[in-house]
């Protein structure tokens, strides 16, 4: 049981559960004394299972009677994440996240944010919450939080289970806990997956047991070589010329065998290799495909460079285990014990003495393993946050010049760097000193072997194999042992290699583990060619379960209509058409296309009668064609054509030298706004979809090139159901109705005319407010 710090039962907020506060173990305590000042009390102690800013981790908040702390797990030793002394704390408070939470510590020089945690613990940190504020010199003024508070929020929160196992956070986006993950049971994974290989390495691991023979057998010719081929105490020509004769045979030998294994080993080199490559073309193709079919929330979560540290660099780690540290595992272990047979038939007792050390080697290897994947598992965190920040930054290099901000960017990359770099030297230097103890606990057995099997060498009068050891068994035995310790220090340093794919192994599998949030229910139909009917039964949704999007909301559009989706930012106009895509299910309601549930049809019969033109329009590094042709790549180049004059794009794609095979650049960049946006339209329009979704199409453009977009735009909309998200409300005069929303709700409906005939109506003071600013930017202007 874990030993709890005196103070550490915060008292339970008013209304709330009782939660306790998870208590730090006498290992933490003792890591975290060396911080404390003479005299400091400790009056309060809780693990969170985040780390700042926003990454699952352990970290500790720690007040005492001076100050608040948080210590976050550095490889080994922990450090000062954050520090606030209680004079100087004004307020305590928790800022709600989607998923987390942040307690901050408020000072007159601003906020302070001390540590982040899962909603698993938001129980036991309110309740420390309640016992800091207590110890705050202004006792008892207690200031608003983004909390929210009360009991039935409370009680909200705990409608999102931890892990079943470790009580410990369960990513929403993932099925799987990831320290619940069992590295044995990883390791069979990759074994298992070995199998669909199962010819080629069959055939790799034939190849490499003959290169250990080549290497083994040489030993044990070296005894004959020496003991009777170069017998000193030969006399005679007829003798002499038989021993120069058994001399050649295994001088011919030995050569043959060097021959026999550079060839088998340069072909076995190539097989490993072109094992390798298939081993890591096969994962990435597998974590890709799984990604694709992981739904929007997924990637809502998870920054790009996270995810691409895993299609590379983790593949390439498994490759190394699965070609080439599994076999070598295997056959170094029956390396081992055919030497140790070969040395125990020539002489049991020496045998013993050189392989004293291999006990207290495999103890030390054994001891060292487990406390390696801590190790690996933090240097592997920081490598992807340092992809994180690069595939952030680096596509938009250009706001980054803009702002000048060159030199805040090469700090935040070095430190980054720097943590990676500091993480592998840990790694490195704690498998520096096991290398070195290793080396030296083997180094022994040589010196047991030149000791006492130099001695039994001098007790042999006759120098004959049969009265004793003689000079050729003692170099057989120097050979055997280094052939010996060889494969052992061999299967020792492995424990990196194997701890390495247990980690990423563990990271892999946390990506295929994870199920899709939005797939085929089963026996799921397929949505033949709809007429566009929408209906909205109900509806309400939240990307947290605590703070509801929409509310109840029903609605019907009729096939052809064009619906004009209305409200303030974050009423939930984007909400609502994420929905009718299904990129989220409905908290509670239906969306019923033609009469069917979204849940009930495919995926991809749904997506495919389904046109979308964001605001800020996505183009694939490409050319131009092919990006009109995303949605149907088959298409001909004059369908492609046609899609780009409807949309207005022909005559600026012309201008260009390379016309339709100018490549666009990354996301785009070749291209002005609207000019990608009209390649997004052209790309709709080719597609030909029942339903279309033009979310803010106009919004980022001059008036000139509005026009344009709005020509395409009601070329578009022609005989299609449409959901049109404007906050330009003259762009919706031509809307059959207006959708008007706000927080979460259905408020208004009807057309443009009548709503602006409701002088108390939502929609008509949105349309004030836009006059208003309208009227401030011409006089400004």
């Amino acid at each position: 049981m874990p030993e709890e710090i005196p103070g550490c039962a915060a008292t339970p907020a008013v209304g709330a559960a009782e939660p306790q506060p998870v208590q730090l173990t006498d290992a933490v305590i003792q890591e975290i004394a060396p911080f404390l000042e003479s005299g400091e009390e400790v009056r309060l102690g809780l693990e969170a299972d985040m780390v700042l800013p926003a990454s699952f981790g352990t970290s500790w908040l720690i007040a005492t009677d001076r100050r608040i702390c948080v210590f976050v797990q550095n490889c080994k030793a922990p450090v000062v994440q954050a520090e606030v002394p209680l004079r100087n704390t004004i307020s305590i408070r928790r800022r709600d996240g989607l998923g987390s939470s942040v307690l901050e510590a408020h000072t007159p020089e601003g906020a302070v944010p001390l540590v982040r945690y899962t909603e698993a613990r938001a129980g036991a940190f309110d309740a420390a919450r309640e016992q800091l504020l207590r110890m705050l010199p202004e006792a008892g003024a207690e200031e608003d939080d983004d909390s929210g508070g009360d009991h039935a929020e409370r009680q909200m929160r705990k409608k999102t289970l931890p892990c079943p196992k470790c009580a410990g956070p369960m990513p929403r986006w993932m099925n799987v806990c990831p320290e619940c993950v069992d590295r044995r049971q990883l390791l069979v994974r990759l074994v298992q997956r070995a199998r669909r290989y199962s010819k080629p390495i069959v055939l790799t691991f034939v190849l490499t047991a003959f290169l250990r023979f080549c290497a083994i057998y040489p030993a044990v010719l070296q005894q004959e070589l020496v003991d009777r081929a170069l017998k000193l105490n030969v006399r005679g020509p007829e003798i002499l010329q038989v021993h120069y004769r058994m001399l050649w045979q295994i001088v011919f030998v030995l050569a043959l065998i060097r021959v026999a294994s550079s060839v088998v080993g340069a072909i076995q080199q190539f097989l490993m290799t072109s094992l390798g490559e298939r081993v890591t073309n096969d994962f990435r193709m597998d974590i890709y495909t799984h990604l694709q079919k992981l739904g929007v929330n997924y990637y809502d979560q998870k920054e790009t460079g996270w995810i691409m540290d895993r299609v590379t660099g983790d593949t390439s780690t498994l490759q190394t285990f699965m070609t080439d540290t599994l076999q070598k595992t295997v056959l170094n272990g029956v390396t081992l014990l055919v030497i140790a047979v070969v040395m125990f038939s020539a002489n049991p007792l020496l045998a013993t003495i050189a392989l004293l050390p291999a006990p207290f080697v495999c103890l030390i290897s054994a001891s060292f393993m487990k406390k390696t994947h801590k190790i690996w598992h933090w240097a592997w965190r920081r490598r992807s946050r340092m992809f994180a920040l690069l595939s952030n930054v680096l596509p938009g290099v250009r706001v980054v010049k803009a702002f000048v901000q060159e030199d805040r960017e090469h700090e935040r990359f070095r430190r980054q760097s720097e943590e990676y770099m500091n993480a592998r030297v840990s790694a490195a230097r704690a498998f520096a000193g096991f290398s070195r103890s290793t080396n030296f606990v083997m180094s022994l057995s040589t010196l047991g072997i030149w000791g006492y099997g130099g001695y039994l060498v001098l007790r042999n009068p006759t120098g004959r194999p049969e009265d004793g050891v003689t000079i050729g068994i003692l170099v057989m035995f120097i050979a055997l042992v280094a052939q010996f310790y060889s494969p052992l220090q061999e299967l020792t340093n492995m424990s990196q290699q194997v701890q390495q794919a247990a980690t990423s192994g563990q990271r892999v599998f946390e990506v295929l583990d994870t199920e899709p949030d939005m797939k085929d229910a089963p026996g799921a139909l397929e949505l033949e060619q709809i007429e566009g009917k929408v209906e909205l039964r109900g509806v309400s949704f939240g990307y947290d379960e605590r703070r509801p999007v929409l509310r109840n909301v029903s609605f019907v559009v009729q096939p052809g209509e064009m619906i004009g989706l209305v409200g303030p930012s974050g009423a939930g106009k984007s909400t609502t058409v994420n929905l009718i895509c299904r990129f989220y299910d409905a908290t509670s309601g239906q969306v019923l296309i033609d009469g069917r549930d979204v849940r009930d049809v495919s995926l991809k019969s749904l997506r495919n009668q389904i046109g979308i033109v964001l605001q800020e329009p996505f183009l694939f590094h490409g050319t131009i064609a092919d990006n009109i042709a995303y949605g149907c790549p088959d298409a001909p180049m004059e369908r492609i054509v046609r899609a780009a004059k409807a949309a207005n794009a022909h005559d600026f794609v012309l201008r260009f030298p390379d016309g339709y095979d100018t490549m666009v650049g990354e996301r785009g960049t070749r291209l002005s706004g609207g000019e990608r946006q009209r390649i997004s339209i052209a790309r709709a329009i080719l597609k030909d979809p029942r339903i279309l979704i033009l979310d803010e199409a106009t919004s980022s453009v001059d008036t000139e090139t509005e026009a344009l977009i709005r020509e395409a735009i009601d070329r578009l909309v022609h005989g299609r159901t449409t959901f049109a998200i404007a906050h330009r409300f003259s762009t919706l005069q031509h809307a059959n109705r207006l959708i008007v929303l706000e927080k979460g709700k259905l408020v208004e409906e009807g057309t443009h005319e009548e709503l602006l005939s409701k002088p108390d109506g939502v929609f008509r003071r949105l349309c004030d407010v836009q006059k208003q600013l309208s009227d401030v930017v011409a006089v400004g202007g």
